[in-house]
């Protein structure tokens, strides 16, 4: 997402900093690093984030599929509090029949959930919650809304860039 967004509007934390620089090493590159001037954690918390720090949107790709449950509450927790009013959360997670009931960081073995702890977990932490029917090789996305996001430009509609840009909400 780094080469889409404005200078200095972007924030990654990942609890492994070798990932974060095989990233930008074999990603995204040094240069679109000095360009866009991301800021970059390792963190296994959002505890290196401001208190002013807010987001309009969150990324979780492959973090809910490592995390026991006492990890994805305190990540939605702390995520949610960093979120704009209208903000919103996309994060992927792996759906079983039963719940992991291991606690912790589980890498490089995933962890499973149902839609209906997930929803509760999003409750928990004052978000709504949607499962999003967007293609992934293993994992299923999600929303994880605050209470002042708009869904109403794709309640009848895909959720997508191209439907954002008819039907979404109007500056």
């Amino acid at each position: 997402l780094i080469p889409y967004l404005n200078v200095g509007k972007y924030t990654g934390i990942d609890p492994n900093h070798w990932l974060i620089d095989e990233g930008i090493q074999r990603e995204v590159g040094f240069d679109m690093v000095r360009i866009k001037q991301p800021r970059f954690y390792a963190s296994d918390s959002t505890s290196p984030l401001s208190t002013e720090d807010r987001y309009d949107f969150a990324l979780a790709q492959s973090i809910f599929s490592h995390c026991g449950p006492d990890l994805v509450q305190s990540w939605l927790r702390d995520v949610s509090a960093h979120l704009m009013e209208k903000g919103a959360l996309v994060a992927t997670f792996l759906i079983a029949e039963q719940d992991c009931q291991t606690n912790g960081w589980v890498y490089p073995g995933c962890v499973y959930y149902t839609l209906d702890t997930m929803r509760i977990f999003a409750q928990e932490a004052g978000l709504r919650f949607l499962p999003l029917e967007w293609k992934h090789p293993r994992q299923t996305w999600a929303l994880f809304m605050k209470p002042g996001f708009d869904t109403s430009w794709f309640e009848d509609r895909t959720l997508s860039w191209n439907t954002y840009l008819e039907f979404g909400p109007k500056p």
